[in-house]
């Protein structure tokens, strides 16, 4: 009877360093999970082309998902000491000349897009902490939009010489 009293309290010990490992890790794969969801039939690309694909991206960032989106654009936006640059890893070029924050000449707002908002501004506040993200994104949206129509200008200056030195 002790034999079996042993082994029986060797057995127990064995179970309850099973359970703790396992509960170890549950608790390693739930974390990986609220890490990173699985966002297959939604997965965005970057950066986003059209209205249409802010506007999708804008109704499936739900309260579960922001802190991931943050963070997903903050790694986008990198390393860069130029926001317009960063900007443009998030919004191509074409969709940032669509729009300003407030919707004011013509443009369409960003502020519009509630949530898309939310998570760019929150991962400007991490990449600058230092500066309103309202500011440094109104600064990047302009800084892009002078970059491009600087960059239109040049070649069409340049077409205008081709086309006066071929003649």
């Amino acid at each position: 009877m002790a034999a079996f009293n042993k082994k029986f309290s060797n057995l127990e010990k064995k179970v309850d360093v099973l359970l703790e490992t396992l509960a170890e890790a549950v608790a390693l794969l739930k974390l990986q999970i609220t890490k990173e969801p699985d966002l297959s039939p939604n997965a965005m690309n970057f950066p986003i082309e059209s209205t249409m694909e802010l506007e999708h991206f804008n109704s499936i960032i739900t309260p579960e998902l922001t802190d991931f989106y943050i963070n997903k654009l903050r790694n986008l936006m990198g390393t860069s000491t130029s926001m317009a640059c960063s900007l443009k890893n998030v919004l191509d070029e074409k969709l940032i000349l669509e729009y300003n924050l407030d919707g004011t000449s013509g443009k369409s707002s960003l502020k519009n897009c509630k949530e898309f908002y939310n998570v760019l501004e929150s991962a400007v506040k991490m990449k600058i902490p230092n500066e309103p993200a309202e500011k440094v994104i109104r600064k990047a949206i302009h800084n892009s939009k002078n970059s491009h129509f600087q960059m239109s200008s040049r070649e069409k200056k340049l077409k205008a010489l081709a086309t006066l030195e071929n003649n």
